[in-house]
């Protein structure tokens, strides 16, 4: 297994597809993972540290399992069959620990909100890495938030003189 981090959300030009885009610690290795519009969006809102109005699923699963005393010990995608990953949510509470086996889009969701560490199988980054003749273009963060300012579901002040946009 080898640590890796999100550097963000890319669009494939292809597809159209959101991809996460995981980076090794020595900087030297780029995987993409594809995932939904829904889970992208939630894993950007988390990496630009924007809050909703109410809690979505992802923050509410965090806000869960640090409220009941459970610490995050590490994110696993530890296999692939074709573009299906497969990851596990390794965690604990006291000297008991617990393994939950869930989709990857979401384990990065919770590891970005929680600050996990996330480990990927050496194989799938020699299989899944970026080469360069790939083209990628970065999702313009500001045009989604934009958008979705416009239905005022983001609170982007705190305190209570707030603004919603």
């Amino acid at each position: 297994m080898e640590k890796v981090s999100v550097k963000g959300v890319i669009l494939d030009q292809v597809s159209d597809m959101p991809f996460i885009i995981l980076q090794t610690e020595d900087k030297k290795k780029t995987v993409s993972i594809g995932v939904g519009p829904a889970e992208a969006t939630a894993i950007i809102i988390a990496l630009e540290g924007i809050k909703a109005t109410r809690p979505l699923t992802h923050d509410l699963f965090a806000h869960f399992i640090s409220r009941h005393g459970f610490k995050v010990d590490k994110i696993d995608i530890y296999s692939m069959s074709g573009a299906k990953y497969y990851s596990k949510l390794c965690y604990r509470k006291g000297l008991r620990r617990y393994k939950l086996e869930l989709r990857p889009s979401d384990a990065l969701a919770l590891a970005v909100r929680l600050q996990t560490d996330i480990f990927i199988k050496k194989e799938i980054i020699f299989t899944r890495i970026i080469r360069p003749n790939i083209f990628y273009t970065f999702i313009n963060f500001s045009l989604i938030f934009n958008f979705l300012k416009v239905f005022n579901y983001f609170q982007w002040g705190t305190g209570p003189n707030s603004k919603i946009y």
